[in-house]
This record gives structure tokens, C-alpha cells and sequence, in this order.
């Protein structure tokens, strides 16, 4: 494979190969973390999301809000963002246009210290995979849905590791469904377009991806209906069209779902209307807010 990757840990850069994304996090004890693109190779994709998010799980990881802990999140992404793209910079030159960076938070406790509050990131950087081209198929799993939705722990790289080998092909996620509702992929946020409506699974059941926010935030702001209720298996042969987002992904049109028991019998295959304009409406908004919610650190 010889995949090259950067790290950035206890304040020494290495150079990695074969050194994937889920090896990084799997080599810590489990903790908060989040995965961000670049974009130009200098900007990081919805920046203010991704450090919400670090701040909302933190707090909930520690079961209390702290004072500052945007500002304090915040001055630790800006010493070691800047450095882990540098050493990117330098490692892959112009082997790669941009960037994935997952930064995981090595002991959350650090932030309530009442005399020296900081938070110390462990980084991965890698090149950001190639985009599938659309439209995909995907898988559908009974499986229970994260233990702790609102917080992205890296638990979860642990949790999915049963289901990860399913993704290989033209199976581009594997997505859970737990008793008949549909919630979210592996690594992604999951829809389906029902009567002219956009579902999506509400908020307190599943992990709110930064491409999901801003999808919920671009079509209320265009009039495009989006109703937080979990796509029903039950009704998968109704659906006129499916997606699934992520960082990586942006918006990836489904031409293909099946489902599957939780032993691995199938149960039933449906295809999803291609290029459903709706289903485009949506990946152009989205495209064209990439720029606007991108944020420079270095």
C-alpha cells in the first residue's frame, strides 16, 4: 500500500507509512477527537463547527461545563493545526491536493485545571481520499446506534471495527438500523428523500457530522423540507432518493441499499432514484458553501 501519513504527538513530527486514520486512534485510550479537510491545503474545512463539537464533547466526556474551554480548545488547535500541515506540507508535497486531519484529545481532565487549563491534540494527517464517483451502494445493518451519540469518542473506531471489512467496492458505508430506523453510517450521516421531504435521523440518536449541520442549516434557509425523524426501513421502497454526507464525501448520491440482519442474512435491495434533483439542489449548496465556512489557522 505504502500510504504515507504525518503525525504530530507530544510535540514531535514523524512520518509515517501505512499508518491509517484508525490505527492512530486505536493506539490511545479512547477520547474525544474530531476529523476535519482541508481546503487549499491551508484552510480547515467548517472550522467553527469542528471546534464546537470538541467543545461540546469535552464537556460531556467530563460531565461539566468548563469556563473558556472554547478559547483554551481553540489556542490548542492554532499551535498545533499550523505545525501538522507544515510537516504535511513538506512530507507530501504535491502528491496529494488536500488533506484529512484527525485531531483526538489525549486526556480531556486537562482543561479543568484550575491553575494551567490546557488541552494537548495528538494529530494524524493524511491525503484526503479520493471522492468516490456517484453514485455508490451502501449497506443497511440491524445494529444498536452509538452508546454516547452527542459525543465523538474514538470508543466508536472500536465499536464499528465488526462492520468496517463490509466497505469494500462498490459498497461505499456501511449504515445502522436499529429496530426499523434508520441512523447513520460508519463514518457517515445517512438521508432519504420521501414525498418531496429530506429524513434524517433526529439529533439525540446519532452524532451530528459538521457536513450534516450545515446541510439542515442550507435547506431551511432554501425552503427545502427536512424533517429530524429516522428514515423507516419499512418504508425504504417508498423512498425516491438517498445520500449519505460526510467531511470526506460531501454529499454522495445512492443508487443501491441493502439490508441485512444482524447475522448476516439479506433481507431486501432497493434503488434509489439517481441525480434526484433535490438530491442536486443539496450537493450544489453545499459545494458552494465550502469556501465561505472555511476558516484559515496557520
Amino acid at each position: 500500500m505504502n500510504k504515507p501519513s504525518v503525525t504530530l504527538i507530544g510535540g514531535v513530527v514523524a512520518e509515517r507509512v501505512d499508518y491509517s486514520l484508525e490505527s492512530f486512534l486505536l493506539d490511545f485510550p479512547a477520547g474525544v477527537y474530531t476529523v476535519c479537510r482541508t481546503v487549499q491545503r491551508n484552510k480547515i474545512f467548517d472550522y467553527v463547527d469542528h471546534l464546537n463539537r470538541l467543545v461540546d464533547s469535552i464537556g460531556i466526556k467530563l460531565g461539566v461545563r468548563v469556563p473558556d474551554a472554547e478559547s483554551i480548545i481553540s489556542r490548542g488547535l492554532r499551535t498545533v493545526v499550523p505545525r501538522a500541515l507544515s510537516a504535511a506540507e513538506s512530507s507530501f508535497g504535491s502528491k496529494c491536493s488536500e488533506f484529512r486531519m484527525t485531531l483526538l484529545v489525549i486526556d480531556a481532565t486537562t482543561i479543568a485545571n484550575p491553575t494551567a487549563p490546557n488541552v494537548d491534540f495528538a494529530v494524524h494527517v493524511e491525503a484526503l481520499p479520493d471522492l468516490a464517483k456517484p453514485p455508490v451502494a451502501v449497506e443497511i445493518w440491524d445494529s444498536p446506534g452509538r452508546q454516547s451519540p452527542n459525543v465523538k469518542d474514538s470508543a466508536w473506531i472500536r465499536q464499528r471495527k465488526v462492520l468496517k471489512p463490509r466497505i469494500t467496492g462498490r459498497v461505499n458505508e456501511v449504515v445502522l438500523n436499529a429496530n426499523g430506523d434508520v441512523l447513520e453510517g460508519l463514518s457517515s450521516n445517512f438521508y432519504a428523500v420521501r414525498g418531496g421531504q429530506v429524513y434524517t435521523a433526529p439529533d439525540d440518536v446519532i452524532l451530528k457530522g459538521t457536513v450534516r449541520t450545515m446541510i439542515v442549516q442550507l435547506c431551511r434557509k432554501n425552503g427545502i423540507p427536512v424533517v429530524m425523524e429516522c428514515p423507516k426501513e419499512a418504508e425504504a421502497s417508498t423512498w425516491e432518493a438517498a445520500f449519505i454526507t460526510s467531511t470526506s464525501r460531501l454529499v454522495l448520491d445512492l443508487d443501491q441499499i441493502e439490508f441485512f440482519t444482524a447475522s448476516g442474512t439479506s433481507k431486501q435491495v432497493v434503488h434509489p432514484q439517481v441525480n434526484h434533483p433535490l438530491v442536486m439542489r443539496i450537493s450544489e449548496l453545499v459545494r458552494n458553501a465550502v469556501d465561505e465556512v472555511s476558516v484559515n489557522v496557520c
